[in-house]
């Protein structure tokens, strides 16, 4: 039988973010330490601080983009009356000895539990979705008692032999496969820190075989204490994510009724929490929190029409079984110049292996917010909402590809990376996507000019010089060179110049588009220079930021000695 522990253990959100992680507490009611909010500070793209439930920006993008090509591929956002999609379940619990062991009545608890927090028990919102026990079955193997938890979507696709081994053989996409094991482990190999964690819908097309859910034991149990975690980890496999998924900033969990928050909620149930200049309090009592299991009890209208569109994007069984498609997306691009044009080019393919032809194939892209003036060609019928582009392409048989082209003008004041994302899907519920990452450069467009007033024998010449950026960017790095007449002596000191004989150079970190500087000295006509000889002062600028038009950066004045 299942040995009681003497702490109640609450979960401290997930390790990076993602996966639960459980901290025995000797006091339910105590606070949890800051090391355990630290674990949750804002993540960048970066692919090793990702984990399966709180994925990046930029992979959240493609996820997204996924999404809106699967539900545009059907129809549009999902109409599911509440209690209409019956997930089928297998549970399947592995002991390591007397380690792990979970009683029939354990887990028919645990499916009540699941069911009552899907049909809106409590203050939640009624979902679309009952949970039937198809299997359930243990197997004492200390080999397979133990799961990595992966981080991130490749990591995922790698061989897990439990999974593999145990894995319903009916199992489709709609299928839920909960997996128990008394050690699911970090990155670094050691157990004890996570509690569970759920792969996401998309991943389904890398690594069917890995789909599903990973409960440790203990928190399989239906307890008091215990009441959030296993609604918690479906809710993911449904789609949806972390309340503090990205902080406070936008997008956030991808729903509207979901207050912004800026990390998980540490403590019991601290009421009260506004961690996000945004409207609303911290959603303390969320599944998809990571407060104490027991504080947790509901979810909101908008994570139940959320997880309904995952539902018929990603995991909806097909009407018919005519074949297989293999629609994958490639994304090119040329190089990004600020304040130029961009194209990029999406050719969608319904590969080798395919064997019935895409119908209803749509692509969706999501394009950098740094582009303007979207166009598109190669398809009929797109639609270009703000930064999305939507195109229907029809369908598209087996070995077949079609091309589309969408061109935008990158912002003058553009830095830094842009990404576009891209996704193509059908209506078998075959979706992938991709991204597009650039890297922008800046580009100026300098140009000098100089005067002079008229050169007399022994007299003092004063000349004027003018750096103009003229854009798109800011250019820095400047540099304005002055070369004085070889026939002049006694240059004048420039304010902020550095004069060696008959050359001025001026320097600037930072000249803004539209800007421009001037440079003013003066300098004596040698006394044996003939009359009417031309003597030339030449004005060069140059800077760091990339300038392809060099033929305006150097200017000459030429006059005449008096």
């Amino acid at each position: 039988m299942h040995e009681k522990v003497s702490t109640v253990l609450l979960t401290c959100g997930a390790l990076l973010g993602g996966v639960l992680v459980s901290a025995p507490v000797a006091n339910a009611m105590a606070p949890q330490g800051p090391s355990c909010v630290a674990r949750h500070a804002a993540r960048a793209d970066d692919p090793g601080d990702n984990d399966p439930d709180s994925p990046t920006p930029s992979d959240q993008a493609v996820y997204d983009a996924e999404s809106e090509a699967g539900l545009a591929a059907k129809g549009g956002h999902a109409d599911l009356a509440a209690g209409s999609v019956n997930v089928p379940v297998y549970v399947h619990v592995v002991t390591d000895g007397a380690k792990g062991e979970l009683t029939k009545q354990d887990v028919a608890d645990s499916m009540d539990r699941l069911n009552k927090a899907y049909a809106g028990s409590q203050a939640g919102a009624a979902t679309a979705f009952t949970f039937t026990l198809k299997g359930f079955g243990t197997i004492d193997d200390a080999a397979l008692a133990s799961i990595t938890a992966p981080d991130g979507e490749q990591a995922n696709a790698q061989q897990r032999p439990t999974m593999t081994a145990l894995r319903a053989e009916d199992s489709d996409a709609a299928t839920l496969n909960i997996y128990v094991v008394p050690n699911v482990l970090d990155e670094h190999g050691k157990s004890g820190n996570i509690a569970g964690y759920a792969t996401l819908p998309q991943w389904y097309r890398t690594s069917d075989t890995n789909d599903g859910v990973v409960m440790q034991t203990d928190f399989m149990l239906s307890t008091p204490a215990n009441t959030g975690t296993l609604p918690h980890q479906v809710g993911h496999w449904l789609g949806l994510y972390h309340t503090f998924q990205g902080g406070c900033d936008a997008p956030g969990d991808e729903v509207d009724d979901t207050p912004y928050q800026a990390d998980p909620t540490s403590g019991k149930c601290p009421e009260g929490l506004d961690s996000c200049p945004a409207p609303g309090e911290d959603p303390i009592h969320n599944f998809m929190n990571d407060a104490a299991s027991g504080c947790r009890d509901r979810f909101t209208p908008g994570q139940a029409q959320r997880a309904a569109d995952q539902w018929v994007a990603f995991r909806q069984r097909p009407e018919l079984d005519k074949g297989k498609t293999d629609l994958f997306v490639i994304g090119k691009s040329g190089e990004a110049t600020a304040g130029k044009h961009l194209a990029y080019t999406f050719t969608v393919d319904n590969g080798s292996t395919a064997t019935a032809t895409a119908t209803g194939t749509v692509l969706q892209a999501g394009m950098p917010a740094q582009l303007s003036g979207l166009t598109v060609s190669g398809a009929t019928g797109c639609t270009i909402n703000d930064a999305k582009i939507m195109c229907p392409l029809g369908d598209l048989p087996a070995g077949d590809s079609r091309k589309v082209t969408v061109t935008g003008k990158i912002a003058a004041r553009a830095t830094g990376g842009i990404q576009a994302s891209v996704a193509v899907a059908d209506t078998s519920g075959n979706a992938t996507g991709t991204r597009i990452v650039n890297i922008v450069t800046a580009s100026t467009d300098l140009r000098a000019t100089v005067t002079s007033t008229a050169p007399v024998r022994r007299k003092r010449v004063t000349y004027t010089a003018t750096v103009t950026n003229t854009g798109p960017s800011d250019a820095t790095g400047v540099v304005l060179t002055l070369t004085l007449p070889v026939q002049t002596t006694g240059t004048s000191r420039v304010a902020g110049c550095l004069v060696r004989g008959a050359q001025v150079r001026c320097n600037w970190p930072a000249l803004a588009a539209g800007a421009h500087r001037k440079v003013t000295g003066t300098a004596t006509v040698k006394p044996a220079t003939k009359a009417k000889t031309a003597i030339t002062v030449r004005a060069t600028a140059t800077s760091t930021t990339a300038d392809p038009n060099l033929r305006n950066n150097t200017a000459n004045n030429t006059s005449k000695v008096k």
